[in-house]
């Protein structure tokens, strides 16, 4: 998909009615929806194009929003990267106002939360005391992969799940640290 197909309806005059914005939202939709199989990095470079070329403040706002509300909401695992780059670069500091200053304070809630599990960054530490009261540290000083399988004993579902468990890690050919953390205590 080219750059210059979504620049040929951007609309150039200095006022923006609500007709011409909703046209350019509802190509905005066909836009991503023709992305969607592009890499994040590739994501983010789409959208920070698209809000750069809307000359027109109203525009520029409207479809930033439109951008920030589907990667947000966005069924596709790790999309939500590309939302928190765009509350990055262009809400953050303010270059396109949000609605209101309560949805740009659920707009940083939302990146500051989501920066910490984006795919590829690694999970924050994890501190548990163990079966005996010693203290367990997730992810361990190995370096191996984790598996944390939260349960409580009387969950007839997590009975079923167990039992798969135990087969699903009998077959694992690399090496696990496996945590069964039960939730029927604290």
């Amino acid at each position: 998909i080219s750059f210059l197909v979504l620049a040929v309806f951007l609309p150039a005059s200095a006022q923006t009615d609500s007709a011409s914005v909703a046209k350019v939202l509802s190509m905005v939709d066909g836009y991503v929806l023709a992305i969607e199989g592009e890499s994040l990095d590739q994501k983010a470079l789409e959208t920070d194009f698209l809000i750069s070329t809307c000359t027109e403040d109203d525009l520029r706002k409207a479809v930033a929003l439109k951008l920030f509300d589907h990667y947000c909401d966005s069924k596709l695992m790790g999309e939500e990267a590309v939302a928190i780059h765009i509350f990055d670069n262009w809400f953050a500091d303010g270059k396109v106002p949000m609605r209101d200053e309560v949805e740009l304070l659920n707009a940083r809630i939302f990146a500051d939360f989501n920066r910490n599990s984006l795919l590829g960054m690694p999970a924050p530490v994890l501190e548990m005391t163990g079966m005996e009261g010693e203290p367990v540290t997730v992810p361990g000083a190995n370096g191996r992969q984790s598996v944390l399988y939260f349960y409580d004993a009387e969950c007839p579902k997590c009975r079923l799940e167990s039992i798969m468990l135990r087969t699903w890690l009998e077959e694992q050919e690399r090496p696990l640290d496996f945590y069964a953390i039960y939730l029927g205590t604290d």
